[in-house]
């Protein structure tokens, strides 16, 4: 017997995710529908299944985020979240690809040498305790093989996810990057 959406919004709430299942079940093809809109002829499949990870997480914000007394069904509110937030995330990676900002390749950040002043050491361990202070846990891991060497491919390879998945950590690292220096 399916519920109605406010009961589902309330134990969406309290942590069910028996809950979000089910919504997904009633308002997915409604995602799905708006992810395709999103998506490049030139997309691999893992781009697709992350752009439909993100409005899965989209759709979940919007469940908790859901005030009933704005008038919107919820419906509608949930299109207008995901819809937006697909927006931004297409905004963002297009402006990866113009910015000229920092580029954690070219960083090269590094167990600090022992010939440097002390002072630039230091620096360099606060930055790069500051950037792991907003990780993940999986940025964070991504972000230590990157200084150790390692590649993207190898990366993906030694933590068992697509190197699409290292691709995005990395693009997210960036970002954070950026605040943290700014």
């Amino acid at each position: 017997m399916r519920r109605n959406v406010a009961e589902l919004l309330k134990e969406i709430a309290d942590n069910d995710s028996r809950a979000f299942e089910e919504l997904f079940s009633m308002y997915g093809g409604m995602m799905y529908s708006l992810v395709g809109n999103f998506v490049s002829e030139d997309a691999t499949r893992e781009d697709v299944e992350d752009l439909e990870q993100e409005a899965k997480m989209l759709l979940l914000n919007a469940a908790r985020t859901y005030d009933s007394s704005s008038g919107l069904t919820f419906g509608l509110y949930a299109k207008i979240c995901v819809k937006n937030g697909l927006i931004t995330i297409s905004r963002k990676k297009k402006n990866e690809i113009k910015t000229d900002g920092v580029d954690i390749d070219e960083l090269n950040i590094s167990v600090p040498d022992t010939t440097i002043d002390v002072d630039e050491s230091e620096s360099a361990e606060q930055l790069l305790d500051k950037l792991c202070a907003i990780l993940s846990e999986n940025e964070t891991d991504v972000l230590k093989l990157r200084i150790d060497g390692f590649s993207n491919p190898e990366i993906a390879a030694k933590l068992g996810v697509s190197t699409k998945s290292v691709e995005n950590a990395v693009f997210r690292i960036k970002q954070k990057l950026r605040t943290v220096m700014s």
